[in-house]
C-alpha cells in the first residue's frame, strides 16, 4: 500500500543538540507527502500511524492534507473522512 497526502503546510522537523523539537516551516508550495507503511500492518494500524498526534503526518505538516490518495481505496476513504478532504486518484507527481 502507498498513501499520498497533499501537503500545503509542509514542515521539516528535527531535534537540536538539547533534544528539543525544532519545526521549520517550508516555503509555500504544492507538495505530496508519500507514506509506504511496512508490509503486514493492518489498516487501523496504518491509519493510526499517520493520524496520531505524534504520527507521520505531524512530522510533515502543520495543517490538514489538501487531499488524499492511496493504492488502497479503503485507506483513502478513511483518511479523507478523518481529515475532511477530497480523495484523488494516486498520482504522486501532483502536489
Amino acid at each position: 500500500m502507498v498513501v499520498y497526502l497533499g501537503n500545503r503546510d509542509a514542515v521539516e522537523v528535527h531535534r537540536d543538540e538539547a533534544g528539543r523539537e525544532v519545526r521549520t516551516v517550508l516555503p509555500e508550495g504544492r507538495r505530496c507527502t508519500t507514506v509506504v507503511p511496512p508490509t503486514g500492518l493492518k489498516l487501523g494500524e496504518v491509519l493510526t500511524a499517520i493520524t496520531a498526534p505524534g504520527g507521520v503526518w505531524n512530522w510533515h505538516s502543520d495543517g490538514d492534507p489538501a487531499w488524499v490518495a492511496s493504492t488502497n481505496p479503503l485507506m483513502a476513504e478513511l483518511l479523507a473522512d478523518h481529515y475532511g478532504c477530497e480523495i484523488r486518484d494516486p498520482e504522486p507527481q501532483e502536489g
